[in-house]
């Protein structure tokens, strides 16, 4: 996009070419005008289209949470903007059907591993050894972070084929306890989860943010864990790809607000 400061035919509006001249508050714009994709019957281009879709909904849905957009703006990864750094870290592992178990939610930072996920349909919670990271160089507020991706319906024929989840809790009163495991069960409504039992894969990706005793933030994460049904490897293919999907991707976004615990 360009801005036209100064020019000697008055102001300018409406479309030359591909060039389109736009005003806001007294200043003048030019950008270039989008391109219509039209409908194809290649395979390849359509599942390119698709895979393209299906990458800038996962971005769009992770940055939906204040703090993990945060987290990306924060990070000093490639990408200008959270959304660009975002979807550079996840495009290889995310393909017009399913999103990887490589998949990354928050940017690299501080890790440690998570254990003994359990799920149902009335809770999910996991275990943590906090090691030093919590007890010596964080402090309270903890936010517990959990992103539930469910793929693969039982149901062949369902149009409902996938289902994402954000959890996101936080705790002013959490108390770390070194050198063993801690335990942080997320609060939800009952029956919150039998929709789990429409899928034959769950996949969940843990994380915890916080501020050092310095102020900055920091978050530890850990790689995900399947807690139904087996992995999957996605293999990449990097193609040219086209910003406008032939058909839109059905899925089905479920999101909890924050709570305090």
């Amino acid at each position: 996009m360009a801005i036209v400061k100064r020019q000697i035919l008055g102001s300018l509006s409406g479309v030359i070419g591909d060039v389109v001249y736009k005003q806001n508050r007294g200043t003048n714009y030019t950008s270039i005008r989008p391109k219509k994709y039209k409908k194809t019957k290649s395979p390849n281009l359509i599942s390119s289209r698709n895979r393209f879709s299906k990458r800038v909904a996962f971005c769009r849905f992770i940055l939906q949470s204040p703090l993990l957009k945060l987290a990306w703006n924060t990070a000093k990864v490639p990408g200008k903007y959270p959304y660009h750094k975002i979807f550079k870290y996840n495009h290889l592992y995310i393909s017009n059907e399913k999103i990887g178990y490589d998949v990354q939610i928050l940017p690299d930072n501080l890790s440690f591993d998570f254990w003994n996920f359990h799920i149902d349909e009335n809770s999910f919670s996991y275990e943590f050894d906090p090691k030093d990271v919590i007890t010596e160089n964080l402090i309270l507020p903890y936010y517990f972070i959990a992103f539930i991706y469910m793929h693969t319906p039982v149901d062949e024929n369902s149009e409902r084929k996938e289902v994402l989840i954000l959890l996101e809790e936080e705790s002013r009163d959490f108390v770390s306890l070194p050198n063993q495991l801690n335990h942080f069960d997320f609060k939800v409504e009952k029956g919150f989860f039998q929709i789990m039992n429409d899928f034959q894969k769950v996949l969940a990706f843990p994380g915890i943010i916080a501020k050092n005793k310095k102020g900055k933030l920091v978050w530890v994460q850990s790689v995900s864990e399947y807690l139904k049904g087996e992995s999957e490897k996605i293999v990449a293919v990097p193609k040219v790809e086209t910003p406008k999907p032939d058909e839109p991707y059905r899925s089905v976004i479920i999101d909890i607000k924050m709570k305090s615990k």
